[in-house]
């Protein structure tokens, strides 16, 4: 699975009021263009920055596909549901910030 298609999962699952995922155009093939988004020189995604952007939904397995991701930053949204167990295999992650949620942490996906 592609970065494209993981991201295009996570923003299917979201409801976006403030429309801050609006540059996440899933025809583009390098998602390292859209807002909120970071890359390394690979062109891998390192970091997801979506903190304070009024998002609700939950967040998907998928995300444990983005396998060079450092930073996910979720904290101040209206995220509920499980976290998913994929996160804990991603090698390289070394921060998720999801204060201020709504996540179940005693329930895994």
């Amino acid at each position: 699975m592609h970065a494209v298609d993981s991201l295009k999962a996570l923003s299917d699952n979201l409801v976006d009021p403030n429309n801050v995922l609006e540059s996440w155009d899933s025809s583009l093939v390098n998602p390292c263009t859209w807002f909120h988004v970071t890359c390394n020189t690979n062109n891998n995604v390192i970091r997801i920055d979506l903190g304070n952007s009024g998002l609700s939904g939950q967040l998907v397995s998928d995300l444990g596909n983005l396998k060079h991701l450092q930073y996910l930053i979720l904290s101040n949204n209206k995220l509920t549901g499980p976290i998913p167990t994929k996160l804990g295999g991603i090698p390289t992650l070394n921060q998720a910030f999801l204060l201020d949620n709504n996540p179940d942490p005693t329930r895994c996906a």
